[in-house]
Protein backbone atom coordinates (compact mmCIF):
# COMPACT_ATOMS: atom_id res chain seq x y z
CA UNK A 1 0.00 0.00 0.00
CA UNK A 2 3.06 2.40 0.66
CA UNK A 3 4.33 1.76 -2.18
CA UNK A 4 0.97 2.74 -4.14
CA UNK A 5 0.81 6.11 -2.30
CA UNK A 6 4.29 6.53 -3.54
CA UNK A 7 3.23 5.67 -7.21
CA UNK A 8 0.06 7.99 -6.37
CA UNK A 9 1.68 10.92 -5.32
CA UNK A 10 4.05 11.41 -8.67
CA UNK A 11 0.90 9.87 -10.78
CA UNK A 12 -2.33 10.80 -9.62
CA UNK A 13 -3.73 8.80 -12.82
CA UNK A 14 -3.00 5.60 -10.23
CA UNK A 15 -6.12 6.44 -8.89
CA UNK A 16 -8.65 6.17 -12.43
CA UNK A 17 -6.51 3.14 -14.01
CA UNK A 18 -7.58 1.34 -10.94
CA UNK A 19 -11.15 2.17 -10.62
CA UNK A 20 -11.10 1.23 -14.65
CA UNK A 21 -9.56 -2.19 -13.02
CA UNK A 22 -6.32 -1.69 -15.25
CA UNK A 23 -4.13 -4.20 -13.42
CA UNK A 24 -1.61 -4.72 -15.60
CA UNK A 25 -0.30 -0.93 -15.66
CA UNK A 26 -0.92 -0.52 -11.98
CA UNK A 27 1.04 -3.53 -10.79
CA UNK A 28 3.84 -2.70 -13.54
CA UNK A 29 4.37 0.60 -11.68
CA UNK A 30 3.72 0.24 -8.56
CA UNK A 31 5.57 -3.39 -8.12
CA UNK A 32 8.12 -2.89 -11.18
CA UNK A 33 8.35 0.59 -10.86
CA UNK A 34 7.91 0.32 -14.75
CA UNK A 35 6.21 3.74 -15.96
CA UNK A 36 6.26 2.47 -19.44
CA UNK A 37 6.26 5.99 -20.60
CA UNK A 38 6.77 5.09 -24.48
CA UNK A 39 3.11 4.15 -24.62
CA UNK A 40 1.79 5.56 -21.29
CA UNK A 41 0.99 9.67 -21.00
CA UNK A 42 0.88 10.07 -17.36
CA UNK A 43 0.17 13.90 -18.19
CA UNK A 44 -3.23 13.28 -19.44
CA UNK A 45 -6.57 13.15 -17.92
CA UNK A 46 -8.84 10.60 -20.06
CA UNK A 47 -7.95 6.93 -20.66
CA UNK A 48 -7.33 6.46 -24.28
CA UNK A 49 -5.57 10.11 -24.18
CA UNK A 50 -3.10 8.43 -21.39
CA UNK A 51 -2.36 5.54 -23.97
CA UNK A 52 -1.91 7.38 -26.60
CA UNK A 53 -4.57 5.79 -28.46
CA UNK A 54 -7.57 6.64 -30.97
CA UNK A 55 -10.81 6.34 -28.44
CA UNK A 56 -12.50 3.62 -30.95
CA UNK A 57 -9.15 1.66 -30.49
CA UNK A 58 -9.38 1.79 -26.89
CA UNK A 59 -12.75 1.43 -25.99
CA UNK A 60 -11.99 -2.01 -27.96
CA UNK A 61 -8.75 -2.73 -26.35
CA UNK A 62 -10.25 -1.93 -22.57
CA UNK A 63 -13.21 -3.97 -24.24
CA UNK A 64 -10.80 -7.30 -25.00
CA UNK A 65 -9.54 -7.39 -21.36
CA UNK A 66 -6.87 -4.14 -21.70
CA UNK A 67 -3.79 -6.32 -21.53
CA UNK A 68 -0.68 -4.37 -21.41
CA UNK A 69 1.47 -6.89 -23.40
CA UNK A 70 -1.24 -6.82 -26.12
CA UNK A 71 -0.93 -2.70 -26.27
CA UNK A 72 3.28 -3.04 -26.28
CA UNK A 73 2.97 -5.52 -29.69
CA UNK A 74 0.32 -3.05 -31.22
CA UNK A 75 2.93 -0.09 -30.81
CA UNK A 76 5.59 -2.10 -31.50
CA UNK A 77 4.05 -3.16 -34.86
CA UNK A 78 2.62 0.42 -35.51
CA UNK A 79 -0.72 -1.13 -35.55
CA UNK A 80 -3.54 1.46 -36.51
CA UNK A 81 -6.90 -0.27 -36.35
CA UNK A 82 -8.95 -2.97 -34.16
CA UNK A 83 -7.55 -5.22 -36.16
CA UNK A 84 -4.11 -4.86 -35.83
CA UNK A 85 -4.72 -5.18 -32.10
CA UNK A 86 -6.39 -8.35 -33.13
CA UNK A 87 -3.27 -9.40 -34.62
CA UNK A 88 -1.07 -8.19 -31.75
CA UNK A 89 -3.24 -10.44 -29.27
CA UNK A 90 -2.65 -13.32 -32.05
CA UNK A 91 1.80 -12.34 -32.23
CA UNK A 92 1.39 -12.73 -27.93
CA UNK A 93 0.19 -15.79 -28.05
CA UNK A 94 1.94 -17.68 -30.85
CA UNK A 95 5.18 -16.07 -29.65
CA UNK A 96 4.40 -18.19 -26.33
CA UNK A 97 3.57 -14.89 -24.19
CA UNK A 98 7.64 -13.55 -24.72
CA UNK A 99 8.07 -10.49 -25.79
CA UNK A 100 11.19 -11.65 -26.33
CA UNK A 101 10.13 -13.50 -29.19
CA UNK A 102 7.46 -10.85 -30.59
CA UNK A 103 10.89 -8.56 -30.67
CA UNK A 104 12.65 -11.25 -32.81
CA UNK A 105 9.88 -11.68 -35.07
CA UNK A 106 9.75 -8.07 -36.12
CA UNK A 107 13.31 -7.38 -36.29
CA UNK A 108 13.17 -10.75 -38.49
CA UNK A 109 10.32 -9.33 -40.57
CA UNK A 110 12.55 -5.82 -41.05
CA UNK A 111 15.64 -7.66 -41.94
CA UNK A 112 13.66 -9.20 -44.92
CA UNK A 113 12.73 -5.52 -45.62
CA UNK A 114 8.63 -6.54 -44.95
CA UNK A 115 6.22 -4.86 -42.66
CA UNK A 116 5.18 -7.19 -39.39
CA UNK A 117 1.61 -6.87 -40.12
CA UNK A 118 1.94 -7.79 -43.30
CA UNK A 119 4.08 -10.75 -42.30
CA UNK A 120 1.45 -11.42 -40.14
CA UNK A 121 -1.18 -11.82 -42.08
CA UNK A 122 0.63 -13.58 -44.38
CA UNK A 123 1.22 -16.47 -41.49
CA UNK A 124 -2.52 -16.37 -41.11
CA UNK A 125 -2.59 -17.10 -44.39
CA UNK A 126 -0.63 -20.03 -44.85
CA UNK A 127 -2.35 -21.31 -42.33
CA UNK A 128 -5.26 -21.04 -43.40
CA UNK A 129 -4.82 -22.58 -46.69
CA UNK A 130 -3.24 -25.30 -44.49
CA UNK A 131 -6.96 -26.70 -43.81
CA UNK A 132 -7.16 -25.22 -40.77
CA UNK A 133 -5.02 -27.09 -38.22
CA UNK A 134 -7.44 -27.68 -35.58
CA UNK A 135 -7.38 -31.18 -33.90
CA UNK A 136 -9.99 -32.97 -36.68
CA UNK A 137 -8.85 -31.22 -39.63
CA UNK A 138 -6.01 -31.26 -41.63
CA UNK A 139 -3.25 -28.72 -42.00
CA UNK A 140 -1.73 -26.96 -39.23
CA UNK A 141 -2.11 -24.55 -36.42
CA UNK A 142 -1.39 -20.69 -36.44
CA UNK A 143 1.07 -21.53 -33.72
CA UNK A 144 2.89 -23.96 -36.30
CA UNK A 145 2.39 -21.55 -39.19
CA UNK A 146 4.68 -18.94 -37.11
CA UNK A 147 7.01 -21.61 -35.98
CA UNK A 148 7.48 -22.22 -39.80
CA UNK A 149 8.13 -18.65 -41.10
CA UNK A 150 10.32 -18.15 -38.06
CA UNK A 151 12.49 -21.19 -39.06
CA UNK A 152 12.36 -19.96 -42.63
CA UNK A 153 13.96 -16.64 -41.27
CA UNK A 154 17.03 -18.37 -39.36
CA UNK A 155 17.35 -20.54 -42.57
CA UNK A 156 17.65 -17.39 -44.52
CA UNK A 157 20.02 -16.00 -41.91
CA UNK A 158 22.43 -19.32 -41.79
CA UNK A 159 22.48 -19.18 -45.43
CA UNK A 160 23.21 -15.88 -46.67
CA UNK A 161 20.05 -14.84 -48.29
CA UNK A 162 19.06 -12.12 -46.75
CA UNK A 163 19.58 -9.82 -49.39
CA UNK A 164 17.37 -11.72 -51.81
CA UNK A 165 15.06 -13.78 -49.80
CA UNK A 166 11.05 -13.06 -49.64
CA UNK A 167 9.24 -12.10 -46.51
CA UNK A 168 6.76 -13.91 -47.85
CA UNK A 169 7.24 -16.79 -50.33
CA UNK A 170 4.42 -18.49 -52.26
CA UNK A 171 5.60 -21.78 -50.87
CA UNK A 172 6.32 -20.94 -47.58
CA UNK A 173 7.05 -25.09 -46.97
CA UNK A 174 8.43 -26.04 -49.84
CA UNK A 175 11.26 -22.87 -49.75
CA UNK A 176 11.71 -23.82 -45.94
CA UNK A 177 12.77 -27.30 -47.26
CA UNK A 178 14.97 -26.06 -50.02
CA UNK A 179 16.60 -24.10 -47.85
CA UNK A 180 17.04 -27.22 -45.25
CA UNK A 181 18.79 -28.90 -47.97
CA UNK A 182 21.12 -26.24 -49.05
CA UNK A 183 21.81 -25.23 -45.53
CA UNK A 184 22.48 -29.06 -45.46
CA UNK A 185 24.61 -29.12 -47.61
CA UNK A 186 26.66 -26.12 -46.69
CA UNK A 187 27.02 -27.65 -43.45
CA UNK A 188 28.37 -30.92 -44.76
CA UNK A 189 30.77 -29.12 -47.21
CA UNK A 190 32.06 -27.63 -43.80
CA UNK A 191 32.32 -31.26 -41.90
CA UNK A 192 34.09 -32.80 -44.86
CA UNK A 193 36.31 -29.91 -45.36
CA UNK A 194 37.35 -30.71 -41.63
CA UNK A 195 37.45 -34.23 -41.86
CA UNK A 196 40.16 -33.99 -45.17
CA UNK A 197 42.15 -32.45 -42.69
CA UNK A 198 41.90 -35.40 -40.17
CA UNK A 199 42.11 -37.95 -42.89
CA UNK A 200 45.00 -38.93 -42.24
CA UNK A 201 44.22 -39.99 -38.47
CA UNK A 202 41.54 -41.43 -39.41
CA UNK A 203 42.83 -43.65 -42.54
CA UNK A 204 45.52 -44.88 -39.79
CA UNK A 205 42.87 -45.18 -37.05
CA UNK A 206 40.32 -47.17 -39.48
CA UNK A 207 43.07 -49.81 -40.21
CA UNK A 208 44.16 -50.19 -36.78
CA UNK A 209 40.42 -51.12 -35.99
CA UNK A 210 40.00 -53.06 -39.20
CA UNK A 211 42.61 -55.41 -38.61
CA UNK A 212 41.16 -56.39 -35.55
CA UNK A 213 37.70 -57.03 -36.50
CA UNK A 214 39.09 -58.89 -39.51
CA UNK A 215 39.84 -61.32 -36.78
CA UNK A 216 36.80 -61.58 -35.69
CA UNK A 217 34.83 -61.76 -39.36
CA UNK A 218 37.89 -63.34 -40.92
CA UNK A 219 35.67 -63.62 -44.43
CA UNK A 220 34.85 -60.03 -45.08
CA UNK A 221 38.07 -59.21 -47.23
CA UNK A 222 38.25 -62.82 -49.33
CA UNK A 223 34.15 -61.90 -50.11
CA UNK A 224 35.11 -58.66 -51.54
CA UNK A 225 38.43 -59.83 -53.54
CA UNK A 226 35.54 -62.58 -55.42
CA UNK A 227 32.73 -60.46 -56.15
CA UNK A 228 34.73 -56.84 -57.09
CA UNK A 229 35.16 -58.07 -60.85
CA UNK A 230 31.09 -58.69 -60.68
CA UNK A 231 30.41 -55.43 -59.11
CA UNK A 232 32.55 -52.48 -59.67
CA UNK A 233 31.21 -50.51 -63.13
CA UNK A 234 32.01 -47.05 -63.82
CA UNK A 235 30.63 -44.23 -66.45
CA UNK A 236 32.17 -40.92 -66.91
CA UNK A 237 29.95 -39.77 -64.27
CA UNK A 238 29.62 -42.19 -61.37
CA UNK A 239 31.37 -45.58 -60.29
CA UNK A 240 30.77 -47.78 -58.02
CA UNK A 241 33.81 -49.14 -55.76
CA UNK A 242 33.74 -52.82 -53.67
CA UNK A 243 36.04 -51.49 -51.14
CA UNK A 244 38.53 -54.66 -50.13
CA UNK A 245 38.50 -54.90 -46.40
CA UNK A 246 37.15 -53.48 -43.16
CA UNK A 247 39.38 -50.91 -42.55
CA UNK A 248 37.92 -49.39 -45.51
CA UNK A 249 34.24 -49.42 -44.34
CA UNK A 250 35.19 -47.84 -41.23
CA UNK A 251 37.01 -44.87 -42.86
CA UNK A 252 34.19 -44.41 -45.05
CA UNK A 253 32.16 -44.08 -42.36
CA UNK A 254 34.20 -41.93 -40.05
CA UNK A 255 34.76 -39.67 -43.46
CA UNK A 256 31.14 -39.47 -44.27
CA UNK A 257 29.92 -39.21 -40.25
CA UNK A 258 27.90 -42.41 -40.32
CA UNK A 259 26.84 -45.60 -38.80
CA UNK A 260 29.15 -48.02 -40.91
CA UNK A 261 32.52 -47.10 -38.59
CA UNK A 262 30.37 -48.31 -35.44
CA UNK A 263 27.67 -50.80 -36.55
CA UNK A 264 29.16 -54.62 -36.58
CA UNK A 265 25.56 -55.74 -38.11
CA UNK A 266 26.94 -54.40 -41.43
CA UNK A 267 29.96 -56.62 -41.31
CA UNK A 268 27.84 -59.76 -39.76
CA UNK A 269 26.02 -59.54 -43.19
CA UNK A 270 28.70 -59.26 -45.68
CA UNK A 271 30.27 -62.84 -43.60
CA UNK A 272 27.33 -64.15 -44.41
CA UNK A 273 26.44 -62.62 -47.90
CA UNK A 274 22.97 -61.21 -46.47
CA UNK A 275 24.05 -57.76 -48.12
CA UNK A 276 27.27 -55.95 -48.83
CA UNK A 277 28.45 -52.18 -48.25
CA UNK A 278 29.88 -50.77 -51.54
CA UNK A 279 30.97 -47.14 -52.51
CA UNK A 280 29.47 -44.86 -54.82
CA UNK A 281 31.96 -41.81 -56.06
CA UNK A 282 32.05 -39.59 -58.68
CA UNK A 283 34.30 -40.77 -61.65
CA UNK A 284 36.69 -38.12 -61.90
CA UNK A 285 36.92 -37.79 -57.79
CA UNK A 286 37.25 -41.86 -56.78
CA UNK A 287 39.09 -41.55 -53.93
CA UNK A 288 36.33 -38.97 -52.19
CA UNK A 289 33.73 -40.50 -50.92
CA UNK A 290 30.77 -39.78 -51.71
CA UNK A 291 27.84 -42.05 -51.09
CA UNK A 292 27.88 -45.58 -49.20
CA UNK A 293 25.59 -48.02 -50.76
CA UNK A 294 24.29 -51.64 -49.41
CA UNK A 295 23.68 -54.00 -51.70
CA UNK A 296 22.03 -57.17 -51.74
CA UNK A 297 23.60 -60.27 -54.12
CA UNK A 298 21.42 -59.74 -56.38
CA UNK A 299 21.99 -55.60 -56.80
CA UNK A 300 19.13 -54.15 -54.96
CA UNK A 301 20.27 -51.22 -52.84
CA UNK A 302 18.67 -51.58 -49.42
CA UNK A 303 20.56 -48.02 -48.71
CA UNK A 304 22.25 -45.08 -50.20
CA UNK A 305 23.60 -42.40 -47.83
CA UNK A 306 26.12 -39.58 -47.82
CA UNK A 307 27.39 -37.33 -44.66
CA UNK A 308 25.70 -37.48 -41.71
CA UNK A 309 23.32 -40.64 -42.79
CA UNK A 310 21.79 -38.23 -45.09
CA UNK A 311 20.31 -37.90 -48.79
CA UNK A 312 20.52 -35.23 -50.46
CA UNK A 313 18.77 -34.25 -53.73
CA UNK A 314 21.44 -34.87 -55.86
CA UNK A 315 21.37 -38.58 -55.50
CA UNK A 316 17.84 -38.66 -58.16
CA UNK A 317 20.87 -38.04 -60.50
CA UNK A 318 22.78 -40.61 -59.75
CA UNK A 319 19.73 -42.74 -59.42
CA UNK A 320 19.62 -43.34 -63.18
CA UNK A 321 23.03 -45.09 -63.19
CA UNK A 322 22.58 -47.18 -60.16
CA UNK A 323 19.70 -48.59 -62.06
CA UNK A 324 21.85 -49.63 -65.37
CA UNK A 325 24.79 -50.85 -62.71
CA UNK A 326 21.77 -52.96 -61.17
CA UNK A 327 21.25 -54.60 -65.04
CA UNK A 328 24.38 -55.00 -66.02
CA UNK A 329 24.66 -56.89 -62.74
CA UNK A 330 22.24 -58.84 -63.82
CA UNK A 331 24.41 -60.19 -67.07
CA UNK A 332 27.95 -60.79 -64.52
CA UNK A 333 25.83 -62.77 -62.15
CA UNK A 334 26.55 -66.05 -61.15
CA UNK A 335 24.22 -69.20 -59.93
CA UNK A 336 25.70 -68.96 -56.23
CA UNK A 337 25.07 -65.11 -56.67
CA UNK A 338 21.28 -65.93 -57.84
CA UNK A 339 20.88 -68.38 -54.66
CA UNK A 340 21.86 -65.54 -51.99
CA UNK A 341 19.94 -62.52 -53.80
CA UNK A 342 16.60 -65.20 -53.39
CA UNK A 343 17.81 -65.39 -49.67
CA UNK A 344 18.68 -62.02 -49.06
CA UNK A 345 15.29 -60.56 -50.81
CA UNK A 346 13.55 -63.46 -48.22
CA UNK A 347 15.40 -62.06 -45.43
CA UNK A 348 15.06 -58.30 -46.40
CA UNK A 349 10.91 -58.95 -46.60
CA UNK A 350 11.05 -60.63 -43.39
CA UNK A 351 12.75 -57.64 -41.23
CA UNK A 352 10.25 -55.46 -42.74
CA UNK A 353 7.40 -57.28 -41.19
CA UNK A 354 9.37 -57.55 -38.11
CA UNK A 355 9.80 -53.73 -38.28
CA UNK A 356 6.53 -53.45 -38.73
CA UNK A 357 5.04 -55.51 -36.13
CA UNK A 358 7.19 -53.67 -33.56
CA UNK A 359 6.75 -50.48 -34.51
CA UNK A 360 10.43 -49.61 -34.41
CA UNK A 361 11.22 -45.97 -35.24
CA UNK A 362 14.21 -44.34 -35.87
CA UNK A 363 15.93 -43.05 -32.74
CA UNK A 364 18.83 -40.64 -34.16
CA UNK A 365 18.65 -38.13 -36.81
CA UNK A 366 16.71 -35.95 -38.93
CA UNK A 367 14.69 -38.85 -39.42
CA UNK A 368 13.91 -39.54 -35.47
CA UNK A 369 10.33 -40.72 -34.75
CA UNK A 370 9.80 -41.79 -38.66
CA UNK A 371 8.65 -46.17 -38.53
CA UNK A 372 12.46 -47.70 -40.03
CA UNK A 373 10.44 -49.75 -42.19
CA UNK A 374 9.04 -47.04 -43.42
CA UNK A 375 12.06 -45.19 -44.38
CA UNK A 376 14.05 -48.38 -45.36
CA UNK A 377 11.49 -49.15 -48.20
CA UNK A 378 11.26 -46.17 -49.12
CA UNK A 379 15.33 -46.08 -49.84
CA UNK A 380 15.20 -49.52 -51.49
CA UNK A 381 16.00 -49.40 -55.13
CA UNK A 382 15.65 -52.40 -56.46
CA UNK A 383 15.03 -53.51 -60.64
CA UNK A 384 14.21 -57.26 -59.35
CA UNK A 385 16.47 -59.88 -61.11
CA UNK A 386 15.41 -63.25 -62.93
CA UNK A 387 16.15 -65.96 -60.91
CA UNK A 388 15.12 -68.63 -63.61
CA UNK A 389 18.31 -68.03 -65.26
CA UNK A 390 21.38 -70.12 -64.23
CA UNK A 391 25.40 -70.35 -65.36
CA UNK A 392 26.20 -72.57 -67.80
CA UNK A 393 29.85 -74.99 -67.11
CA UNK A 394 31.26 -72.61 -69.96
CA UNK A 395 30.17 -69.74 -68.19
CA UNK A 396 27.69 -68.59 -70.61
CA UNK A 397 24.38 -67.57 -68.97
CA UNK A 398 21.39 -70.05 -70.23
CA UNK A 399 17.47 -69.58 -69.55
Amino acid sequence: FIRYLCHYAVHPQLEMLAKLGHRDTVNELVSMSRENKSIIDWSAKKPWELYRLPKNIYDEWDKSGNKLSQLKIFKRLKGSTVRDLDLSDKLWQISNYRLSNVNSFIAGAKKLKAEPREVLRYIEKVQRESGGGCWHCPGITLTEAYNLWMDYLSLVTKTGKLKTASAMPKDLKGEHDRLVAVLSRKQAKEKIAERKKQEKQLRKRAEEDGAELEKKYPKVRKIYSDISPRYSFSDEKYTVIVPSGISDLIFEGEMLCHCIAHVERYYKRIETQESYLMFLRKTKSPDTPYYTLEVEPGGAVRQKRTFDDRQNADIEDATEFLIKWQEEIQKRMTASDRRLAAKSRKLRDEEFKELRENKVTVRNGYLRGKYLADVLEADLLDVGFDNTKKKSKKGEATA
